[in-house]
Formats: structure tokens, C-alpha cells, sequence
């Protein structure tokens, strides 16, 4: 049984670095994209309500801080001093 532990100990950090290597890669894509366009959809629950909703989104997000959101019909856009709505 102790081998067994110490084989896990040894095989699992291994098995977790290599399951992160999609997501560093699309980090690292991220990091060195001028601009990112992420489509996605925005899932809301209500246990008040017992209602579960969902609505697509899109969002363009620039390296410098700026993006242009928009879920359904509401619209957000970020310039590098105001945001509108």
C-alpha cells in the first residue's frame, strides 16, 4: 500500500503539469495578442426563482486595456478613459 502512495506521489504532479499545458498555451496566446475576441455564453440561475436563463456574449478585449463587450442586447464599450453603455 505504500508503494502504491509514493508511486501517486510521484506520477501526479506529472499528470497535473501535463493536463495545464492547453491552458498555458492559450494564456501565453493571450499575453501576446493585440487583440482577443472571446465568444461565450452567460448562463444565469435563479434558485429564488427556480429559473435557469442563458444568453450568448462577445467580447473584444485589446492589450491595451480597452474591450467591447455585449451580452443579448445590452452593449459595453471600455476606451482608455470613459465606458459606455
Amino acid at each position: 500500500m505504500a508503494g502504491l502512495a509514493a508511486l501517486f506521489a510521484l506520477l501526479c504532479p506529472t499528470l497535473i503539469s501535463a493536463a495545464e499545458d492547453p491552458f498555458d498555451k492559450i494564456k501565453r496566446d493571450f499575453r501576446q495578442a493585440a487583440c482577443s475576441e472571446i465568444s461565450f455564453v452567460s448562463v444565469l440561475e435563479s434558485k429564488v426563482f427556480d429559473e435557469v436563463d442563458s444568453t450568448d456574449g462577445e467580447i473584444y478585449l485589446a492589450d491595451n486595456g480597452r474591450y467591447w463587450l455585449q451580452i443579448g442586447q445590452d452593449q459595453s464599450l471600455m476606451t482608455h478613459s470613459e465606458l459606455y453603455s
